[in-house]
């Protein structure tokens, strides 16, 4: 199975809205393995919440153009309470 579709069901399971706005396709790359800890970092993180808020793990993907050079900008948010001092 798919590290993909394994958080897809994940998601599922623990009602974690995913909500994902890409500007650029995703893509199999080396980075795979440091999105899903990202990712499993944040559903943890959102699992450890006692309160019943609307957990969201937002995923962004953008195009940014800076001087004529085009680069991928990815950003994954979740609303969970942060780390705690």
């Amino acid at each position: 199975m798919s590290d993909i579709l394994y958080f897809d069901l994940l998601f599922r399971k623990t009602h974690i809205s995913k909500i994902q706005h890409f500007a650029i396709a995703p893509a199999e790359c080396g980075l795979n393995q440091v999105f899903m800890n990202i990712l499993n970092n944040a559903m943890d993180a959102l699992l450890e919440q006692s309160e019943e808020v609307n957990k969201q793990i937002i995923i962004k993907t953008e195009v940014i153009n800076r001087n004529g050079v085009e680069s991928a900008q990815i950003i994954i948010q979740d609303n969970a309470r942060g780390i705690p001092l």
